[in-house]
């Protein structure tokens, strides 16, 4: 093989060329005959690390260092070892001990500021790194980690720079590409972010931290397909990575694949079973599937691993609330404000729940509203809005709503959105949900704008609507799902109102109005208000039916057969005394049933427990027919079942009290004490039948009692219903006309205010 030192060129070249077994045979051959040769110690040790042999490696050139001691590069060799171990502290020490050989060492002083920076000393790392830039200032992979250094230090404008740098002298630097994409998505760079990610998945198209995060940007910006693609795309290398298959499941529940979702997060847990955040995840699944019992137990297992998860208590909440157990879930939702003031799903859910329960008042729930929303970050509002204040010229309203789709909403609103007068109001949307469907079709065709701010945060959202020239900016959603109200405390218009998304006070002074009318809020409840209140002359909201095309029928009973009594609202709203008061009706009206049926008894759980609460009071299974979630027709048709609807209380129908007088079914009602209370009776004063609207629990199940009692009446109700609904809660035209003097009322305040 010839002389000792070729074969040691020889070696060197081998290990350099990736060929790790003949340098090995060529490293091992010399130290067969000088075993204590510490140069070929040390290189034999640094093939072992290369070859994810580290334990033998660091054995190796520790033998290397007591041969020879004072050799820096040893020393460093071993803290870079180290490092790759988590043995931090010593690879500290190793990197002093060559820095102490070699001050000026650029490789040693980095290694000594990585030590020190995963030790968590940051502000010590950083004189290393400087010093070994300035030794150096040609390698990308110091200007690298550095970088990681300023992100770890919260100096994200400084990091970017720094990777930039990195990358300039390096253009292939996978690990400063994925920095860089991450830091420029922190600072709302989507475009920069996917910019560096498609490079890196360009250099190696199986990148996993490329694949993952460029999947998040494009979930973010509600491109599910192209995300999915990329995390299939990441799965098919690695299948056991956690990350990806958590968010494949996110996109899959997304899109309404609930199934599919609960099979990634299962397979998350199977990873990593004490990790609390696939635990939530599969909750939340189950949760959109009814299995609210199933829901709960993750829930709470995902407790036990984090028991501070504002998440997963806001998730356990609205489980249990669905399960109809109401004020078993608000110290949830205040558990989880208390520690995510600014997290708004829970108080949304809390809000729900404190309206349904019996003895909370307006000033309640304003006083909660005020409360939760005071700890919300403060925001600086517009300083200035050029808006013309002519209190005579054509307006721009703005609607800000979620729920420009088939939700209640959607319903409400396409009933008066062709009537809207052009010469008055030229009307805009902004919408903040990734779902469309026809409803959202047919409102975009509408109006004369319509934007999409899912993907914008706040900041941007309001200059957008300043640009925009809004007049009044209306809130449609309150504080329910995906509202977007943190939007209005910039006041991206002069003029803000709120509309038919919501049930009580937002709590907010920067909502100078709200629109009811007189039977959901009167003149003795406005204290309980924040914003002023508008009243509309019939029922604050229009319904011409929507999309229903299912014809009323004649009463299902006949002259002869027993009365069905029916209620289609949510679990949550059947409170304790309201299951009490049916249960009182079900005895004076023998024979007579019950048909229940909403999306939370596809529950057997929930079903159980509600079985469980007549027979306390002394009414059978037999009497009872309950029924879970079926599609919106085959729901709605389950009013040709139904004789006579009861509406719960505290917590009134809308949406189902609308349906029910659309579909020719008399609705009985009591009269509450808060707007939630009163909808009902709204609709019913609206359609010229106030006399199914009662005022006490015995005045409302004597006449319950009897209408059942009295097919006749009961007959005469429901035929000509549909056609009193039509005119009394759909005549699209009429609403549009009182909405906007409504509109032009609220502008000119603001108009005579500024001059």
């Amino acid at each position: 093989m010839g002389t000792r030192e070729t074969l040691l060129e020889t070696a060197i070249g081998w290990h350099g060329a990736g060929r790790h077994d003949e340098a090995e045979a060529a490293y091992r051959e010399l130290l067969a005959s000088e075993p204590d040769d510490a140069g070929v110690l040390h290189l034999l040790g640094v093939l072992h690390h290369h070859r994810g042999r580290s334990d033998e490696g660091r054995a190796l050139i520790g033998r290397a260092i007591a041969i020879d001691g004072g050799n820096p590069v040893y020393h460093n060799n071993l803290a870079l070892i180290l490092l790759a171990g988590g043995r931090v502290g010593e690879a500290e020490a190793s990197a002093r001990r060559a820095l102490a050989l070699v001050a000026d060492y650029p490789d040693a002083l980095v290694n000594l500021g990585a030590a020190l920076q995963r030790q968590g000393r940051l502000d010590e790392a950083g004189e290393p790194y400087r010093a070994a830039l300035r030794l150096r200032a040609d390698v990308g992979g110091d200007w690298f980690q550095f970088g990681t250094l300023l992100v770890q230090q919260g100096r994200s404008d400084q990091a970017i720079e720094v990777f930039r740098q990195a990358l300039s002298l390096e253009p292939d630097h996978i690990d400063a590409q994925i920095h860089l994409g991450n830091s420029l998505k922190a600072k709302g760079d989507a475009a920069g972010a996917a910019a560096c990610y498609q490079r890196v998945i360009e250099l190696d198209p199986s990148h996993p931290a490329a694949l993952n995060n460029f999947g998040n940007l494009l979930q973010a910006a509600g491109m599910l397909a192209e995300a999915e693609a990329l995390y299939r795309r990441l799965l098919a290398a690695r299948a056991d990575h956690p990350g990806a298959l958590g968010n494949l499941g996110s996109v899959l529940q997304s899109q309404g694949r609930f199934t599919e979702a609960l099979i990634c997060y299962r397979r998350v847990l199977e990873i990593a079973p004490d990790d609390p955040i696939p635990h939530h995840n599969l909750a939340t699944a189950l949760k959109r599937l009814n299995r609210l019992g199933e829901a709960v137990a993750e829930y709470r297992q995902a407790l036990a691993f984090r028991p501070d998860y504002p998440e997963a208590l806001s998730g356990l909440g609205a489980t249990l609330q669905a399960q109809g157990h109401v004020s078993r879930a608000v110290p949830f939702y205040e558990r989880a404000l208390t520690l995510a003031p600014d997290f708004p799903e829970p108080l949304n859910h809390l809000m729900f729940a404190l309206n349904a329960l019996p003895e909370v008042t307006s000033a309640d729930l304003l006083a909660a509203a005020r409360r939760w929303t005071a700890a919300w970050t403060a925001v600086p509002p517009t300083a200035e809005h050029p808006n013309r204040p002519d209190p005579d010229r054509p307006l721009r309203v703005g609607y800000v709503s979620p729920d420009f789709r088939h939700h209640p909403v959607g319903y409400f609103l396409t009933a008066i959105i062709d009537h809207h007068d052009p010469a008055a109001v030229e009307i805009h949307c902004y919408s903040n949900s990734r779902v469309a469907d026809d409803i959202t079709r047919r409102i975009q065709g509408a109006v004369a704008g319509w934007r999409s701010i899912v993907a914008l945060d706040d900041a941007a959202a309001a200059d957008l609507i300043q640009a925009d020239g809004i007049d009044i900016l209306v809130d449609l959603s309150g504080h329910m799902a995906e509202h977007r109200l943190t939007l209005f405390q910039r006041r991206p218009a002069p003029v803000q109102t709120t509309w038919l998304g919501f049930f009580c006070s937002t709590g907010l002074s920067v909502i100078d109005h709200i629109i009811a009318d007189p039977t959901i809020i009167p003149p003795e409840d406005e204290a309980s208000y924040s914003e002023r209140v508008w009243r509309l002359p019939g029922c604050y909201l229009c319904f011409d039916g929507g999309p229903i095309d299912l014809s009323p029928v004649a009463m299902p009973a006949g002259e002869t057969g027993p009365v069905t009594f029916g209620c289609l609202n949510r679990r949550d709203k059947i409170s304790e005394p309201c299951i009490a008061a049916w249960a009182q009706i079900l005895r004076q009206v023998p024979f007579a049933r019950l048909l229940l049926k909403t999306a939370g008894f596809s529950d057997e759980a929930t079903r159980t427990d509600m079985l469980a609460a007549f027979e306390r009071h002394g009414i059978g299974a037999g009497r009872l027919v309950i029924e879970g979630e079926t599609p919106r027709r085959a729901h709605l048709a389950a009013y040709h079942r139904v004789d006579l609807a009861l509406d719960p209380f505290p917590y009134t129908g809308a949406t189902t009290s609308a349906e029910s007088l659309w579909m020719g079914v008399p609705l009985v009602t009591l009269r509450g004490r808060t707007f939630v209370g009163r909808v009902s009776a709204s609709m019913l004063q609206a359609v010229g039948r106030p006399e199914l609207i009662a005022d006490t629990v015995e005045g409302y199940v004597d006449l319950a009692v009897a209408l059942a009692n009295d097919r006749t009446r009961l007959a005469a109700l429901r035929r000509d219903l549909r056609e009193v609904t039509r005119s009394g809660l759909g005549d699209g035209a009429a609403f549009a006309r009182n909405l906007e003097a409504i509109y032009r009322g609220q502008w000119r305040i603001w108009c005579a205010s500024r001059s």
